[in-house]
């Protein structure tokens, strides 16, 4: 496998096919590296500067690991903007060149999902609680939680229904989010996810 990482990174590799890409030894080296640690079952930090390309030097070693030793790879990120990074650019490409099929989805912290819990809570006790605005607006977020494919609160549509809810009602997001969230942990893990 470390072979196989060395050769798709080099300037004659998969990689280098498509436009845009830029031989970089420090990244060959870090896949290389990841691709030793993960066949040893060794630990392994790694430090890299900005361009050095570290996302897809984990992501093909990784895959690679997975695919071939039936496992699953979770890759844990700091921000939203690498994970959406990682899902609507690098994994599509991987999918593009590795001779491997493989599978990935993301999952968000649980303050990114709307609980469905509180959210029935909230419309059992509305018309004692709420104006008939709110109720509505509330009414809406019912509407999109039937209608939405993963729950996540990155959807615009109801984002503003949620803030404006959230605002006259003097209560934080937090309070109101969370949806799916056991049920989108048990299906994550349940599949081959890149995340």
């Amino acid at each position: 496998m470390v072979r196989d990482v060395r050769t798709f990174f080099s300037p004659e590799g998969s990689l280098a096919r498509f436009k845009n890409f830029e031989y970089r030894p420090q990244q060959q080296q870090m896949a290389e590296a990841v691709a030793e640690a993960l066949l040893t079952k060794n630990k392994l930090i790694v430090e890299g500067g900005t361009g050095v390309g570290k996302s897809l030097a984990y992501l093909v070693p990784a895959i690679l690991y997975a695919t071939e030793h039936k496992k699953k790879a979770i890759i844990c990120t700091h921000t939203i903007n690498l994970q959406e990074q990682l899902i609507q650019k690098d994994l599509p490409l991987l999918k593009k060149i590795l001779d491997t099929d493989f599978t990935y989805t993301m999952l968000k912290g649980r303050s990114n999902y709307l609980c469905t819990y509180r959210l029935h809570r909230a419309l059992r006790n509305a018309k004692y609680l709420f104006t008939d605005t709110e109720q509505a607006e509330l009414e809406r977020i019912k509407e999109w939680s039937e209608k939405t494919k993963d729950g996540t609160l990155s959807d615009q549509s109801v984002v503003f229904a949620l803030q404006r809810f959230a605002v006259t009602n003097l209560i934080s997001l937090k309070t109101i989010l969370s949806v799916f969230f056991r049920k989108l942990v048990t299906e994550f893990l349940r599949l081959t996810c890149w995340c």
